[in-house]
């Protein structure tokens, strides 16, 4: 079975830079902070991140901050003690994550009680299941947090808290979305149209110059998620060129909005049927 290769592709002045801050960040072993919009692989550089740090033989837990109610969160992060309700002590994710890392994607949606304890955990490193009598605990985890808001105004609104925000934003990542990365469009349209004719035994496709161009002007509200899934779907046409009226109906088949000649969408936004 094939497996897609997780890496940070392009050749813009926007992914160099983020490719050396990604080194300095994988060399040091303090919190992370990476925004981007969604798609645009938030997850796939914090994984780099973690693959080429020195815990790389250890775990990386990934927890997503908005997939559970804040007290479910707060006992899966911390753990809890079989006095509170619990039929036996249950270890929670930072413990279990011991020397690796934790990776908590779209960290604004958690709760106050749960960024309260984060802070305690990354003062000193300690943490405590719930119920365990205040008793502390020492894990040693680096923390990465990921976001899709912009959590300095997620603090001026008091949804975040400031104090957390600043033990997370040590090192930033800001992941450019793919309307800025023009020129790293056709660099992942290969990759990813190699990989998947793969998957399918046919052969790589081949674009024309003005197919090339509608994919380079169109803006990808997806991101990268989205010119994967894109790509994807071209294979499966099995032709050798894909002509820029072949990318024009793929993506009206798609229910996206119109495309022009161009490629930018109308500014109807008018959805074809």
């Amino acid at each position: 079975m094939l497996e897609i290769c997780e890496r940070l592709i392009g050749v813009s002045w926007a992914v160099r830079e983020l490719r050396t801050d990604l080194s300095l960040a994988a060399a040091s072993d303090t919190t992370v902070l990476i925004s981007g919009e969604r798609g645009a692989g938030k997850a796939i550089i914090a994984r780099t991140i973690h693959q080429r740090s020195h815990r790389r033989d250890a775990v990386l837990t990934a927890i997503n901050c908005t997939a559970l109610p804040d007290s479910t969160l707060e006992s899966r992060l911390f753990g809890l003690n079989s006095g509170t309700g619990a039929d036996r002590d249950r270890r929670g994710w930072l413990e279990l994550s011991e020397g690796g890392t934790v990776l908590l994607e779209e960290v604004d949606g958690m709760g106050c009680r749960v960024q309260a304890g984060l802070v305690k955990f990354l003062e000193n490193g300690d943490t405590s299941r719930d119920g365990a009598n205040g008793q502390p605990l020492h894990v040693n985890v680096r923390v990465i947090a990921a976001t899709s808001s912009d959590l300095f105004e997620e603090t001026t609104r008091r949804r975040f808290r400031e104090d957390l925000y600043y033990r997370l934003n040590v090192i930033h990542l800001r992941i450019p979305p793919l309307r800025e990365r023009g020129k790293d469009i056709a660099e992942l349209l290969s990759y990813f149209l190699a990989f998947y004719s793969g998957v399918q035994q046919a052969d790589v496709p081949h674009l024309t110059a003005p197919a090339l161009r509608i994919l380079e002007s169109y803006d990808w509200p997806g991101n990268v998620r989205e010119l994967r899934s894109f790509a994807e779907r071209l294979v499966l046409h099995r032709s050798a060129v894909l002509t820029a009226d072949q990318v024009r109906a793929e993506l009206a088949r798609r229910h996206l909005p119109q495309v022009g000649a161009d490629g930018h969408r109308s500014a109807a936004r008018a959805y074809i049927r």
